[in-house]
């Protein structure tokens, strides 16, 4: 159980870069639109719900941190 939680945890604090530069890359491809969804805010909220504000910070620490070679992170 303690390496389990020690796992997740480490999952949790990489994820948010995940799932920033995933939504980055929905936007920079226009997934978003070919899914069917008229903006990235009505997609979070349909798709993420809850989390929609954590998706933003996510999204928002990508964006600052561009230009930082992807190892670094």
């Amino acid at each position: 159980m303690d390496r389990e939680a020690v796992h997740i945890v480490g999952e949790m604090r990489s994820s948010w870069l995940r799932l920033g530069s995933l939504i980055q890359r929905m936007i920079d491809t226009g997934a978003i639109e070919v899914l069917g969804f008229p903006s990235m805010h009505s997609w979070m909220t349909t798709r993420l719900g809850e989390s929609i504000s954590n998706a933003f910070s996510a999204l928002r620490s990508v964006r600052a941190l561009k230009g930082v070679p992807q190892e670094k992170l």
